[in-house]
C-alpha cells in the first residue's frame, strides 16, 4: 500500500507538470517517464491509470511515436486503439485527444495511417449519434484534427456509411435537447452578433444567435 501511495504521488506530480509547454518537451521525450506512465497505465488500480492516460493525452502533442523503439511504438499505438474502443466514458475522451494531438505532429502521419485501426472512423462517426453532448464535441474536434491532415484521412472518413449525413444533421443540433444530465461539463454559450451599421448610416437588424458549445473542464469527466 505505501509503494502504490509514492507511485500514485509522484504519478499526480508529472501529471501537474504535464499542463505546460515547456514541460511536455520535456517530459514527452523522456524514456523513464514515459515507461513510468505506461506501468501506471496498466496498474489495477483504476485512479492511477486515469491518471496516467491524462498526462499520455497532455504530452502526446510533443510525442513522436516513430522516434520510440518499436516496442514502445505498438504499446503507444495499443493504447490508443484501446482507449478509442473503450466503454469507459473517461478513456474514451482521452483516446480522442491523444489521436487528436498526435495528429497534429507532422512525423506521427504515417504511424497513424499504418496502426489505426481501420474501423476507427466508424467508431467515431458512430459517437456522433450518442445522446452525449460532451462526447459528440470531442468527437466532433477529434474528426476535424484527422481531417487537417488531408489525404487519405479525409476519404477514410468521407467513406464511413452515412458519414456525410451525420455530421450535417448535426447543423441543427439543440444542445438543449439532451437533457441536463447529458450537458454536465459542458457550457452553453448564446452569441448574439452586434448590429452592423452601414454606409448610409443606417443599422442592418441584428444577426441571428449563435449556440456555442464548449467544454468547460476535461477533468469533470
Amino acid at each position: 500500500m505505501l509503494l502504490f501511495f509514492f507511485n500514485f504521488q509522484l504519478a499526480v506530480f508529472i501529471h501537474n507538470l504535464s499542463f505546460e509547454e515547456a514541460n511536455q518537451k520535456i517530459l514527452a521525450r523522456n524514456y523513464l517517464v514515459y515507461k513510468f506512465l505506461m506501468l501506471s497505465l496498466h496498474s489495477t488500480y483504476d485512479g492511477l491509470r486515469q491518471i496516467a492516460l491524462d498526462t499520455i493525452a497532455n504530452l502526446s502533442c510533443e510525442i513522436v511515436v516513430e522516434s520510440l523503439a518499436e516496442v514502445n511504438s505498438k504499446l503507444m499505438m495499443d493504447t490508443l486503439n484501446d482507449a478509442l474502443f473503450s466503454d469507459d466514458r473517461f478513456f474514451l475522451v482521452r483516446g480522442m485527444e491523444m489521436m487528436g494531438k498526435l495528429s497534429q505532429v507532422a512525423r506521427n502521419e504515417e504511424v497513424l495511417l499504418d496502426q489505426l485501426r481501420e474501423d476507427v472512423y466508424r467508431r467515431l462517426v458512430d459517437l456522433l449519434t450518442v445522446q452525449d453532448i460532451q462526447l459528440i464535441v470531442h468527437t466532433l474536434e477529434a474528426l476535424y484534427r484527422l481531417s487537417k491532415i488531408g489525404e487519405p484521412f479525409t476519404t477514410r472518413i468521407a467513406r464511413v456509411h452515412k458519414a456525410i449525413s451525420v455530421l450535417v444533421s448535426l447543423i441543427t443540433i439543440e444542445a438543449q435537447s439532451f437533457g441536463p444530465g447529458s450537458l454536465v461539463g459542458i457550457k452553453v454559450v448564446e452569441y448574439i452578433p452586434p448590429a452592423h451599421v452601414g454606409p448610409d448610416g443606417e443599422v442592418d437588424p441584428a444577426r441571428k444567435p449563435t449556440t456555442v458549445i464548449q467544454p468547460i473542464n476535461p477533468d469533470s469527466i
